[in-house]
């Protein structure tokens, strides 16, 4: 979590001014997101065999997370809630 954090700051110096809580929430949800998403998909890259060798789950694991945080607020946020509405107008009749 702590890594998807630091991706999240990294994120935030790019961004527009924008109020304190505005920048807290938006880190706080980053590090949960890098935090919960991180190890399901080394699991699934790992069953694939993408990942192939010793030791490179652990490797590779930081970086990821820091990656899902830096790309959350911008595209993975506004992906996930399109894919959530999507399905919400499948079940809505």
């Amino acid at each position: 979590m702590l890594a998807g954090l630091w991706g999240a700051f990294w994120a935030l110096s790019y961004a527009d001014p924008m109020p304190l809580w505005r920048r807290a929430a938006l880190s706080v949800t980053a590090s949960v997101l890098a935090g919960y998403s991180t190890p399901a998909a080394m699991a699934i890259l790992g069953s694939v065999h993408v990942l192939e060798g010793e030791g490179v789950h652990e490797k590779l694991q930081y970086p990821f997370a820091v990656g899902v945080g830096f790309l959350s607020h911008r595209i993975l946020g506004p992906f996930l809630l399109r894919i959530a509405k999507k399905k919400a107008d499948e079940v809505a009749p």
